[in-house]
């Protein structure tokens, strides 16, 4: 081997190619297919994975193609499909990939491949979402607003009224925003609106604030953001409105006036006047304006009361002015005196706006504990139903305060109530006078609140979502699959299945069947599923007993009673109720386990593994699998640029179609390798998390249970009581809880 790759080094070829020659001859696939020098070594790839597959690479062997659409055919021969009808050396790869996909899905596009790749892109989804963008297509539409069309149609927003070919993408999502938040959009949808200013103004509405006040389009929509924000805030923003302020004065100015409301009526603050400090009188405003002090010092005149009035008058103080404090103050004997001579009020702010819901907001999911330490999994309430027609929710605006006054007569704006945001989601709609949220169809409703950070509430979202109920599910009836809820009032039978989008609740006992559910699945009398029937769950599940079960959830595993069960829990297992016990069997966690009772008295084997699990572990190979390919195809492409810029002059690069695609392969990996990078961090911290927890055995137990913690194995083989489990320093140790 050492020969022939001397051979090929003196015959010219590059070290990555001849890398690529290696491989293939230690695959055993024919090398002469692609052992060229017209071939970079990328293309070189893409011929020797196709080789190793089997495939017929005859169909793009051939130097015309770069590696990208090399790669198009090979998938397409993977996948069995078509090829012919794509596979030209001037069709670019993009416009393969879109052709591809769509074969897949069993359109053809091979006679839109005069259209943009983007553009293909978008008719083909549109295509398998049975939505209609070709006329926007004829009219010229670009990608861009093309798939804002789109979205806004899959999601059965009636966007068309409002558009117009001058809008770029990023405005028509807004007028969709707007659409489905319910809110007026012709306050905006307006060709002269750049989609930042459109964005502040749809949220000034869904924030109930009076959008007239800024929404002209000569203010930038960094000044209408500070508008925007004032007004949220309650403030008389005519301070600060002026087309004159930059966004940074405005800033400036409603930061200030949040301090200081006064400054809303031209006041000055807290600023003493100059007074000659031999005087006798001096005078001194306080408290926003509102408070004025008059501090004599030396010996009293029969013209002291007027040289005070003068005082006052030449500070423009008229208002609240205590002429009984006065007339005290000027028939003493001459002391210093310091009086409050003039008050005025300041302003009292609004009351905030606030929802009043007509539905339990709040449905605890949890099993009820009761006094004698059982768990009551039967009287759980899990939905909170509602009627199409129910009235919702009623929103009770902001009150706006009540003014106050300076001692100059001046009055300072009270600042109005916080507007809360309108309520988004779906299953409802808001009546025509703006308050009034009505359910949209029968079902249940659920209500959520997002912030940013810890108290800046920016969405309450409230979803009325679809609730089948069923009897039973047997052979007889058939499977059950829903988009939505499930809510089977009674039993499912052996080989039924239950397929839900979202939450499945069971009243009766589950056997053998198959329960498969986008949220959470309560099952309240338990289920035996003697080792045939499963749960996949995305969220939590939760059941009185099982036995015999596979338990799959991305949640967490409550329960009473665990017996020869395999469980998986993403989140934590929970074994709840005074005789609670898990024995048998296999139970992972990645964020611990808590049981009353592990094992039994009859020593039944029981394995028990915490912390990192096996989906993790797998994540992380997948992950570094990944990135050792893209770093890989990464140093490929930056050796093949550096061969470029070795061989050409920059001019002569620049118009090299091949090079420019080197290029922009270079950017895309380095862009994937960032975002795998990120990917990684946070498994990383994952499984940081995992590596600490632990089990607790609240009573007993018991021997013949196994723990593997972190590739740390102990089996404990003797009774013990309360105690904790957990990984120290390699090897697991077992504290006392008493």
């Amino acid at each position: 081997m050492e020969k022939i790759r001397i051979q090929l080094a003196e015959n010219g070829f590059t070290a990555d190619q001849i890398a690529e020659i290696e491989a293939g001859a230690r695959a055993g696939v024919d090398i002469t297919k692609y052992a060229d020098k017209k071939f970079l070594a990328i293309q070189m790839k893409q011929i020797r994975y196709g080789l190793e597959a089997g495939l017929n690479v005859s169909a793009y062997a051939d130097a015309r193609y770069d590696w990208f659409q090399m790669e198009e055919i090979r998938k397409g021969l993977v996948g069995g499909l078509p090829t012919e009808l794509y596979a030209f050396p001037q069709l670019p790869y993009d416009k393969m990939k879109q052709i591809r996909l769509g074969l897949c899905d069993g359109i053809d596009l091979s006679r839109f491949q005069h259209l943009e790749a983007g553009v293909l892109k978008e008719l083909r989804l549109a295509l398998l979402h049975h939505v209609k963008i070709v006329p926007y297509i004829n009219e010229g539409y670009d990608t861009e607003q093309l798939e804002a069309i789109r979205e806004a149609l899959e999601k059965k927003i009636p966007i068309e009224p409002y558009l117009d070919i001058r809008y770029r993408g990023i405005c028509i999502r807004e007028i969709s925003l707007g659409l489905e938040h319910g809110l007026d959009v012709s306050v905006y949808a307006d060709p002269r609106y750049y989609w930042q200013q459109m964005r502040e103004i749809r949220l000034g509405l869904e924030h109930l604030v009076d959008v007239e006040r800024y929404k002209n389009p000569y203010y930038s929509y960094e000044q209408m953001r500070e508008l925007r924000l004032g007004l949220e805030e309650g403030l008389d923003v005519s301070y600060f409105s002026s087309l004159m302020y930059t966004a940074a004065d405005m800033k400036m100015r409603r930061l200030a006036l949040q301090e200081h409301p006064a400054l809303a009526a031209g006041g000055v603050m807290d600023e003493s006047p100059e007074n000659d400090a031999s005087a006798l009188v001096r005078v001194t405003l306080e408290k926003e304006n509102t408070a004025a002090y008059v501090d004599l010092c030396g010996e009293l005149t029969d013209t002291t009361r007027v040289e005070i009035l003068q005082a006052l008058h030449s500070k423009g103080i008229t208002y609240g002015i205590r002429y009984d404090v006065i007339d005290r103050m000027t028939t003493g004997e001459g002391s210093c005196v310091h009086a409050l001579v003039a008050s005025g009020f300041m302003p009292e702010d609004g009351a905030d706006g606030h929802y009043e819901y007509f539905f339990r907001t709040q449905v605890a999911r949890t099993p009820k504990t009761m006094e004698d330490g059982n768990v009551d999994y039967r009287n759980v309430e899990w939905f909170e139903r509602v009627k199409k027609g129910q009235k919702l929710a009623y929103y009770h605006g902001a009150t706006s305060g009540k003014n106050g006054m300076t001692v100059m007569g001046q009055e300072i704006p009270a600042r109005k109530g916080h507007e809360l945001c309108i309520l988004t989601g779906k299953g409802f709609h808001r009546l025509s006078e703006g308050k009034t949220y009505v359910a949209d169809l029968d079902g249940i409703v659920s209500l959520t609140e997002n912030y940013a950070g810890t108290d800046s509430l920016i969405e309450i979202r409230m979803d009325v979502t679809d609730l089948l109920i069923v009897d039973e599910v047997t052979l007889a009836t058939g499977d059950v699959h829903f988009e939505g809820n499930v809510y089977v009032r009674g039993n499912v039978g052996s080989g039924a299945g239950v397929y839900a989008t979202r939450d499945v609740l069971v009243g009766g006992f589950v056997e053998s069947a198959h329960i498969e559910s986008g949220g959470d699945v309560l099952i309240r009398q338990g289920m035996n599923a003697s080792g045939e029937g499963e749960i996949l769950a995305y969220g939590d599940v939760n059941g009185y007993f099982f036995e015999a079960v596979r338990v799959q959830a991305g949640g967490s595993i409550h329960g009473d009673y665990f017996l020869n069960c395999e469980l998986h829990a993403q989140g934590k297992i929970e074994v709840m109720g005074k005789k609670g016990s898990l024995a048998g069997g296999i139970a992972c966690a990645e964020m611990g386990l808590r049981a009353n009772h592990l094992g039994n008295q009859a020593g039944l084997a029981t394995y028990i593994r915490l912390g990192v699990s096996d989906r993790l572990n797998r994540q992380e190979l997948e992950l570094k699998d990944t990135m050792r390919n893209a770093s890989s195809e990464l140093d490929t492409l930056n050796r093949a640029h550096t061969e470029f810029t070795k061989k050409y002059s920059s001019q002569i690069c620049s118009t090299l179609d091949i090079f420019l695609k080197v290029e922009s392969a270079i950017y895309t990996k380095e862009q994937e390798m960032e975002q795998l990078e990120r990917q990684m961090k946070q498994l990383e911290e994952e499984k940081r998390r995992a590596a600490v927890v632990s089990a607790v055995v609240e009573i007993k137990l018991y021997d013949n249970v196994t723990f593997e913690i972190e590739r740390v194995r102990w089996t404990n083989t003797k009774r013990l009581g309360s105690v904790r489990v957990k990984k120290s320093e390699n090897k697991i140790v077992v504290f006392s809880n008493r």
